[in-house]
């Protein structure tokens, strides 16, 4: 599927597995000539216990050194269910009672061994992140 105006570039989807309940998610990009990330979403539910929840979106070096940390600027309190999304070329918004939630990204190129780090300041351990979803812009390695 060609989604962007240079040839051999695609849009590519990386669906981690499950994540194990009051953790965050590190995925390392793969390699490539040529990739963009464009957008990161997930949700979030969150457990009975009382605390203000703040996901942040960051992208790490090959040696975990942060380049960039994107928080959200909304919060998730107890026992709510929320839709994140991270995306380049969107303006922060929240939905209905901050069960949808929007951020921007900016955008920055994606080297071999970057790692995308999704992490939940006041996470609890009955917290649940899913539905992971990273969306990239990649020119494959060519053999």
């Amino acid at each position: 599927m060609l989604v962007a105006p240079w040839p051999g570039v695609t849009r590519s989807v990386i669906a981690p597995g499950q994540v194990a309940a009051g953790t965050g998610v590190t995925v390392t990009f793969p390699e490539s000539e040529w990739q963009q990330l464009v957008a990161v979403s997930f949700r979030l539910v969150t457990s009975a216990a009382v605390a203000t929840r703040r996901p942040a979106v960051a992208i790490t070096d090959g040696s975990g050194v942060t380049l960039v940390t994107v928080p959200s600027s909304i919060t998730s309190a107890a026992s709510l269910t929320t839709d994140f999304s991270f995306a380049f070329g969107v303006g922060a918004s929240s939905g209905a009672s901050g069960t949808s939630v929007s951020e921007s990204l900016p955008p920055l190129p994606i080297a071999e061994g970057d790692s995308l780090v999704i992490s939940v300041a006041a996470i609890d351990v009955a917290d649940q992140i899913s539905r992971v979803r990273i969306t990239l812009l990649q020119r494959p390695v060519r053999e």
